[in-house]
């Protein structure tokens, strides 16, 4: 069997260098990014075999981004090709503090956002074991959210194992709507994640991180969830037990994707078997994201496992290596 299977819209991010504003920048830097497909791709570079799916314009844009999937060896053979629709776009404008991030979605009526169970070719799921999906998807429109729900069947009749990633966008839909349909969809899915804030303003879950993951996991009935805390770290819990990581201490230079290398690490250890191990590379995945320009975590087993053993070894900020000559 093939491992992870994902859907859902990947972008292109448009943001100016370094810390310019988009009203005076004079140039900008083009990056791909999608959160099932940040994961996909960091997988791949666990030695994972991955597929995305979704629905692209026929055109540059709409090639740059499936092209740029697939360079790490993610399966985009089944991509559903249009002629007269467009890709989304993302404005992003870095700040340094005390001035925050700031993100600016251009998505409306894209290609993705059109996506519907009738038009999907449902043997993407056929030989897969595993289906990641997340909050996204479904506040795309509503045939998305009929797509993610007809996913989710067709998976369970299969066989296949789901996982389900919060990801609330507030820019997307308000809390109230976003509660009510997740609610729905994530009922009794195998692996649930999700940050603090996310599970707490949705589904009012309270405590500290240990104590959310529970809650968590107890509301939707799955047989195991993940919770992240930022500076409290972060928390798995199934039916062997419990895990808990500490953060690592960092210099950020982009953020984005790191809460999909996050999520790609916990599923490789859960695919495995071993959901505290997922949890130790989600860690380290996250962490080393921080550090790389652009969505996609680009990283070597051999540096995931030195973050990995340095934080086991209790350096808050693991110094990987020297420099290489």
């Amino acid at each position: 069997m093939n491992d992870v299977v994902t859907l859902g819209e990947t972008m292109l991010r448009l943001n100016p260098p370094l810390h310019d504003r988009l009203e005076t920048a004079s140039e900008l830097q083009i990056r791909v990014g999608g959160s099932e497909s940040n994961v996909a791709i960091a997988l791949t570079r666990l030695g994972r075999s991955c597929r995305w799916y979704s629905r692209l314009p026929d055109n540059p844009l709409g090639r740059r981004i499936a092209g740029e999937i697939a360079r790490w060896g993610v399966d985009v053979g089944k991509v559903e090709w249009v002629g007269s629709e467009r890709a989304g776009l993302y404005f992003v404008e870095f700040g340094s503090p005390p001035r925050a991030h700031e993100v600016y979605y251009d998505r409306k009526e894209s290609a993705a956002s059109t996506m519907s169970p009738e038009t999907t070719d449902w043997s993407i799921l056929e030989g897969w074991r595993h289906l990641h999906l997340t909050g996204i998807t479904p506040a795309l429109s509503p045939s998305c959210r009929a797509t993610v729900e007809t996913a989710i069947q067709r998976a369970r009749k299969l066989s296949m194992t789901i996982s389900f990633d919060v990801n609330y966008r507030s820019r997307l839909w308000p809390a109230e709507k976003a509660a009510a349909c997740l609610r729905e969809l994530m009922e009794g899915v195998d692996l649930i994640l999700g940050t603090a804030t996310d599970v707490a303003d949705l589904f009012g879950t309270t405590g500290n991180c240990a104590e959310q993951c529970r809650r968590l996991k107890d509301r939707f009935h799955a047989p195991a969830a993940v919770v992240t805390a930022g500076a409290e770290g972060s928390a798995a819990m199934d039916e062997k037990g419990r895990y808990e990581v500490k953060p690592i201490n960092l210099v950020e230079v982009d953020r984005f994707g790191a809460g999909d290398a996050f999520a790609a690490g916990v599923l490789h250890g859960y695919l495995g078997g071993d959901l505290g191990k997922g949890l130790e590379l989600g860690n380290a995945m996250a962490a080393l994201k921080f550090t790389i320009p652009g969505d996609a975590l680009v990283a070597t087993d051999e540096e995931i496992g030195r973050m990995v053993t340095a934080v086991k070894m209790g350096y808050e900020t693991p110094l990987l290596g020297h420099v290489r000559r």
